[in-house]
Formats: structure tokens, sequence, C-alpha cells
């Protein structure tokens, strides 16, 4: 299995969210949202994303209004980046201070995009990929999202809402986690983080 972050990009420009998949998917798994209220639809589905590109200027819902309403969802927040066309100090820090994780103005650079990204994602607690492959039981697909939030600290019954997993289902999967990583109890996925 290839493990690789997810990224949300939401905006609603259909030309943006092309440019974005092209430039991203090389590197990670890409989902697209062409509005705020898909993205909050598509996080309150149980979807994960390690990270959200999130446009300003968008009609209905706009982007700060968007990540106040991710804020507002239980579950692990994923950091937020704002892509837009919106320039100016006052819209960046109006942006920082609700919560953003970053800054980006268009047009971009994909070099600086890939940059950013990999430094906001090298920034948390995160599973090493590397350790991973060289498993001599590779993590299913299942496993591996188990073991991402194991390394976010979550419980059983947080894992099993998250997943919207029965808790009998989450138990087993935590154990065949544990014992494909030859630990001895959760805490220790700590071996497992870069």
């Amino acid at each position: 299995m290839i493990y690789k972050d997810h990224i949300l990009v939401v905006d609603d420009d259909l030309t943006l969210l092309e440019q974005a998949e092209q430039i991203l998917s090389e590197n990670y798994i890409v989902s697209l949202a062409n509005s705020g209220e898909q993205a909050i639809k598509y996080l309150k589905s149980g979807q994960e994303a390690d990270l959200i590109l999130l446009d300003i200027l968008m009609p209905n819902m706009d982007g700060y209004q968007t990540l106040k309403a991710i804020q507002k969802l239980e579950g692990w927040m994923p950091p937020v980046i704002f892509l837009t066309s919106v320039c100016g100090i006052d819209s960046e820090i109006k942006g920082l201070d609700i919560g953003a994780a970053d800054y980006i103005t268009k047009p971009f650079s994909p070099q600086v995009l890939l940059a950013r990204l990999k430094a906001r994602l090298n920034t948390r607690d995160r599973l090493d990929y590397d350790k991973l492959r060289a498993l001599p039981f590779p993590l299913t697909e299942s496993e591996y999202k188990v073991a991402k939030l194991l390394a976010r600290s979550y419980s059983n019954e947080e894992i099993a809402e998250d997943m919207h997993y029965a808790l009998d289902t989450v138990k087993k999967l935590v154990s065949r986690v544990l014992e494909k990583l030859d630990i001895k109890n959760r805490k220790e996925i700590k071996l497992y983080l870069r």
C-alpha cells in the first residue's frame, strides 16, 4: 500500500480545482469540493483530510464562514490553508486570526505551494511512511486510518465515531494494528512517528 497524505481543495473555480489536482496528485490523495457547503458535507460524511486548501471568495458560504463551520465539526481538525486571490494584510490577518494555518495568494508558484504543504504537514505528529512500508505485513487502508487516529491519541470510541464503525470492529482493527506494528500498547505508536 502507498501511504499518502489526503488534501481537500475547496474552490468554486473549476479551472483552479483541476490545476490543484494536477499539481498535488503525484504526492497526495486529492479530493475536490466546489463550495464551502460541499466541503462541510464531505467532512460530515466521515471522509477525512490531512490538510485543507480553502478559497475565500465563494458564493453563499465564503472561506471564512467555511473555516468557522469546519471548526465546529467534532473530531480532529486538519490544518486549513487559505489559497485565495484576496490580497492585503487585513485579509491575511483575519484568516490567521480565525484559525488558518497559512495564507497563500493566487497566482501561486506550484513549487512554493508544494513546499508550504510539505512544511505544514511535517509539523504534526505523523506516521513514518517509510517504516510502515517496511512492515512484513502492510496495513490495510482501514488499519492505516486507525493508526493515524491512534497517533492523534483517539480513544476507541472516538475512532468508531470518526470512521462510522461499530466499537467491536474498531477494537479488532486496533488489535491488528498493534500486532502488525509489533507494539504492546497504543502509546508505543510514537515509535512509528516521524
